[in-house]
């Protein structure tokens, strides 16, 4: 982690980690993370020294061509 910070919102864990937040909130949803608290407005906080690297999303295949052609 690059950032010094005691405690995370989703924001902050998107960013540091270039993920979108919604990728954040999936990953709470299925287990792979746990917000150490919630603040008063229900903010997701994690401490530092709860993380480990994130899992990346996989990549969308991209469009291959194909040929009819046997030579090609």
């Amino acid at each position: 982690m690059s950032t010094r910070k005691s405690r995370w919102q989703v924001s902050d864990l998107a960013a540091e980690f270039q993920l979108n937040p919604r990728t954040i909130r999936y990953y709470e949803h299925v287990g792979l993370l746990k917000a150490s608290t919630r603040t008063a407005a229900g903010y997701r906080l994690w401490r530092t020294l709860r993380m480990a690297p994130l899992p990346r999303p996989p990549q969308p295949m991209t469009p291959t061509r194909i040929s009819s052609d046997p030579a090609a």
